[in-house]
């Protein structure tokens, strides 16, 4: 899991200098908790596990949610999924799933001036696409 905006600015401060490097060199290994795709896969790949992962999630969120669905266990319903694709896209593009959950890290990196705003546009295109997708197969199969 990547870190809360706040946390982000929290590292700058405390950071613990590493063979006298001062904290901004050492915080870029982590990009103070901003989702970037991994260097080996390309934009269309990582836009592609963004809108998969958000799908499923979506998909999985309604079946869980549904009236017909014991609410009691929702929770394990939605969680070890989620899970399950965070492992299996993370690699490939952080696995946000969630335009609000890279927009405060990504904010927080700009101001350090860490990554640039460049890759934003695919960690909110691919989740509002993925879980457009995610309802519609929801209602298409119910």
């Amino acid at each position: 899991m990547q870190a809360h905006p706040s946390q982000g600015f929290v590292q700058l401060a405390l950071w613990p200098s590493r063979n006298n490097r001062g904290p901004v060199q050492a915080a870029q290994s982590t990009f103070l908790g901003d989702t970037v795709p991994s260097l080996g896969f390309g934009i269309g790949a990582v836009l592609l596990a963004e809108v998969i992962g958000a799908a499923i999630l979506v998909l999985i969120i309604f079946g869980a949610t549904d009236k017909a669905a014991d609410p009691s266990r929702a929770g394990v319903t939605i969680g070890f999924p989620l899970a399950a694709i965070v492992w299996m896209f993370d690699p490939i593009s952080g696995a946000p799933l969630n335009p609000a959950r890279t927009s405060g890290p990504t904010l927080t990196s700009a101001v350090s001036s860490l990554t640039p705003f460049g890759n934003l546009w695919i960690y909110v295109v691919g989740p509002v696409l993925g879980g457009l997708l995610g309802a519609f197969l929801y209602y298409a199969f119910r």
